[in-house]
């Protein structure tokens, strides 16, 4: 039997790693299109989010989309509609069987005929940008209907966060096609991946987190469920809301509006509203200006919650309602549809009761509005 020699070992094991690196740099694969989803194992209801024993933190839009159950083939008959928004969409604190969006899969309905299928495309951030892309992302799934949750602080001038960072590409070519609202562009790196980059050791923890929800996929196929622990049961009591969320401050300033301003509107980013009909065409598009948490407490006669003052709400309010009806937009207001005791310490997070009341609203208007039922 030869002798290994450890040097020679050692120096080729270092020459192959080195050939990966470079041969994987020159291929450039799109590895975040991969995807055992779908295939090996069924797609996720929701897109990956967060820490914990059964998801990742995913912010790369590609992978986003070939690990969700919308990548698979169109089914015969079906009247495909997804649903974009935040956290209150995807269902923080949830598990993802408890969210409105599947309490909507539980109706059965059907539109002009075919079977309607519900799909929950939120990503927990509140920002207008964030879900353009996702719309523009799933225009390439044969959409039948979209339904957009959005609330004041989702049209709100911010900087960009995790998820739009990590697809600064994809804005880049949105704006290009599109002629977007303001925004700080500069903020956003659109510089080209460097060699080194493209290397294995470059994209190492993308390479990780991606190889990591793979594995997870033989969790999700045994027990259909994508986080830890579930907080509520679905019939469990309704909560009563901590004091902390229904006492209010008396501070009127709002963002850089230290009183109330007649300003404030047009300070908005409400060229999103007009963006998404623009993205979608002739797909129909339901716009849902999402419920929130009221409170009746210490001065809730100045603010609704700790999120907005009155003065401000109320004119964000005004303006999307009276928008809809000059461009003849599809609205559905449920604003204050929602009693206060469903929510969850968070202002526009539900219990799952609370989700289970939002998905008969959506049911509503989703018939009346974009079924003409």
């Amino acid at each position: 039997m030869k002798k290994i020699n450890p040097v020679r070992l050692f120096v080729k094991t270092i020459l192959i790693f080195v050939a990966a690196n470079l041969l994987f740099a020159w291929w450039n694969p799109p590895a975040e299109r991969f995807s055992l989803y779908n295939q090996l194992f069924p797609g996720r209801t929701r897109f990956p989010y967060g820490l914990g024993e059964r998801t990742v933190s995913i912010t790369d839009i590609d992978a986003l989309f070939a690990s969700h159950e919308i990548s698979a083939p169109k089914t015969k008959n079906e009247f495909r509609v997804v649903v974009l928004g935040d956290s209150s969409i995807w269902g923080d604190d949830l598990e993802s069987y408890q969210t409105a969006i599947s309490r909507l899969n539980e109706f059965d309905l059907t539109c002009n005929g075919q079977d309607v299928k519900f799909y929950n495309l939120g990503y927990p951030h509140l920002a207008a940008l964030k879900d353009m892309l996702v719309l523009d992302r799933a225009m390439d799934f044969e959409l039948d209907a979209v339904i957009w949750s959005f609330t004041l602080r989702t049209l709100l001038p911010k900087p960009p966060n995790p998820f739009l960072k990590a697809n600064a590409e994809r804005i880049f070519l949105l704006n290009q096609a599109y002629r977007l609202p303001p925004y700080p562009y500069d903020l956003l790196d659109y510089r080209a991946k460097t060699f080194y980059e493209k290397t294995l050791i470059g994209r190492r923890v993308d390479l990780a987190w991606l190889l990591k929800l793979q594995t997870l996929g033989g969790i999700w196929a045994a027990i259909g469920t994508d986080t830890a622990t579930a907080y509520l049961t679905p019939d469990a009591p309704r909560l009563i809301p901590p004091a902390d969320l229904n006492d209010l401050d008396a501070n009127l300033s709002y963002r850089e509006f230290a009183t109330p301003s007649a300003d404030f509107v047009s300070s908005l980013w409400l060229g999103y509203l007009d963006t998404a009909e623009e993205i979608t065409g002739d797909t129909p598009i339901l716009f849902v200006n999402q419920p929130m948490f009221i409170s009746t407490g210490e001065n809730s006669d100045l603010h609704y919650n700790e999120a907005y003052p009155r003065w401000a709400y109320d004119q964000y309010h005004e303006f999307i309602l009276s928008d809809a009806a000059a461009k003849d937009r599809d609205l559905l207001d449920l604003w204050d549809a929602i009693d206060a005791s469903y929510f969850t310490g968070a202002t526009f997070h539900l219990s799952p009761q609370g989700e289970r009341i939002k998905a008969e609203l959506l049911k509503d208007g989703f018939q009346s509005q974009i079924c003409g039922e």
